[in-house]
């Protein structure tokens, strides 16, 4: 091969990479965001009228301290520390979702926490479908056109309202959501009541999609007010029977000081979801 010919392989090598590498960045580009952007796409028809909102964060660039310093006193945002709120970080979908979350008026660590915002942001509406891989600015762009129609208080009926409804009930009977399953007929719900006369009791309910009733899970009686927490909580295979494991350390006794309301011991519980039948067996004593 001739001199010139080289050089022309080697320039064709180059510009082909040269391709491929800006093509990469363009697909960088298209599928992350940043924190201030997130922002930005959040408050994007905000009316901020003639407040002047102030800025807490010192890493703001000046044109988006209005925008900042709204989305703070709103609730959106609390900052990464040290007066800080990072603009220019990639930001994840839990933390897109817990700002959205905030902006519908749901408090965390209450009602959901930063890193597991899924439970609460399914039942609030936002997020209706599990997507995979990284998180996008049109993903974003979804969870917002869903916000749209989400709400942010429930006063739903109990018994004969429609799946959404009732899901939406169940939602606001439990204060923090712990796990969420989605099987074929239905959806399981299961987190903590807090605020109860002894602190926390826990609450499971399994809600239908064709008739939207809801079966509450059993949880064996450690007190007047209180339920042992479920533990082990997984679905078997075919997405038919939950299974979950509940320990109590000691007998519980009656105001008599004789009766046992409930015995101590590990008992397992399996509902099979398509006849909506619970039964339970001690593993353990």
């Amino acid at each position: 091969m001739k001199g010139g010919d080289k050089m022309k392989k080697v320039i064709s090598i180059l510009m082909c990479f040269a391709v491929l590498f800006s093509a990469v960045n363009v697909f960088a580009e298209d599928t992350s965001f940043t924190r201030i952007e997130a922002l930005r796409l959040m408050a994007e028809k905000a009316t901020y009228g003639e407040k002047a909102y102030d800025c807490p964060f010192t890493d703001i660039a000046e044109e988006d301290k209005l925008l900042v310093g709204y989305a703070f006193e709103k609730g959106w945002i609390k900052g990464t520390g040290d007066n800080l709120f990072n603009p220019q970080a990639i930001i994840t979908r839990e933390c897109f979702l817990t700002m959205v979350l905030r902006s519908l008026n749901y408090t965390d660590p209450i009602s959901f926490t930063w890193d597991n915002p899924y439970p609460r942001a399914f039942i609030a509406g936002i997020y209706p479908v599990k997507y995979e891989g990284a998180f996008t600015i049109e993903e974003a762009k979804d969870i917002l056109e869903n916000k749209k129609s989400a709400l942010s208080i429930y006063s739903m009926q109990k018994e004969n309202g429609t799946y959404r409804d009732n899901l939406s009930y169940v939602s606001s009977q439990i204060t923090k959501l712990e796990y969420l399953f989605f099987a074929e007929e239905c959806t399981i719900v299961t987190g903590y009541i807090t605020g109860t006369p002894h602190g926390v009791a826990p609450k499971g309910c399994v809600v239908y999609k064709a008739d939207g009733k809801i079966l509450s899970l059993t949880l064996p009686r450690i007190n007047p007010w209180k339920g042992a927490a479920a533990e082990n909580v997984y679905l078997n295979e075919d997405n038919t029977k939950l299974y979950y494991t509940c320990t109590v350390e000691k007998d519980y006794i009656g105001m008599d000081g004789v009766t046992v309301i409930q015995a101590a011991g590990v008992f397992e519980y399996c509902v099979d979801l398509v006849a909506r039948e619970i039964t339970v067996e001690k593993v353990q004593n």
